[in-house]
């Protein structure tokens, strides 16, 4: 594990392994991104990080983050066949952090890798939808939610199609799609510690 300035290891937390799921262009990357300010630590880009993440209560949790999804990394890395090669990039012993955030596509193959993966070292696997439009939810997304996760959350983002047009039109995201981006990421970092600490 990284040795961060004041970083105490937490003597008792629920280990964490969150899994988005959804296929491009749903706003994964721009919420974990997101999340990541939220939690004292910005970054540009899709770099992967170990990094200390710090709670609204003050406490530190260690984590590994993967703004890219687990597709889109393999398509950049192709010598890279396994998640668990992706995440021993990062630390060799990444089963010691405290939370690990993968984002993956609809693809049920990849679920039950993560979750044999994850839940043999000792973390709760929880899946996050995040979705348009729960109506339109195909079978491949279902499939993968129909696995042996130990906690299944959807995060809706139905106005992504209007700021991917904004987007286009300005260039950049505008504030009314920063701000939507920030509140899911708000959603889903308070989620993420209730759990850990109830």
């Amino acid at each position: 594990m990284a040795d961060w300035d004041n970083y105490v290891e937490i003597p008792s937390v629920r280990k964490l392994f969150v899994v988005p799921i959804a296929e491009n262009n749903h706003g994964k990357s721009l919420v974990i991104r997101a999340l990541l300010r939220l939690a004292g630590t910005p970054t540009t880009g899709w770099k992967r990080l170990d990094v200390a993440l710090m709670t609204f209560s003050g406490q530190r949790i260690s984590a590994l983050i993967f703004p890219s999804s687990l597709p889109e990394m393999k398509s950049r890395e192709p010598h890279k066949k396994t998640a668990e090669e992706f995440l021993q990039a990062l630390d060799r012993q990444w089963w010691t952090y405290d939370l690990i955030l993968l984002p993956i596509h609809e693809d049920p193959a990849v679920a039950d890798e993560l979750i044999a993966l994850g839940q043999r070292h000792g973390f709760d696997m929880i899946a996050v939808t995040i979705t348009r439009d729960e109506v339109t939810m195909g079978p491949a997304h279902q499939d993968c939610l129909c696995r042996l996760w130990n906690e299944r959350w959807i995060l809706r983002n139905p106005t992504l199609p209007k700021f991917q047009i904004e987007r286009k039109k300005l260039g950049a995201l505008s504030k009314r799609a920063e701000a939507q981006i920030n509140a899911l990421a708000g959603h889903l970092w308070t989620r993420i510690q209730r759990t850990m600490f109830p």
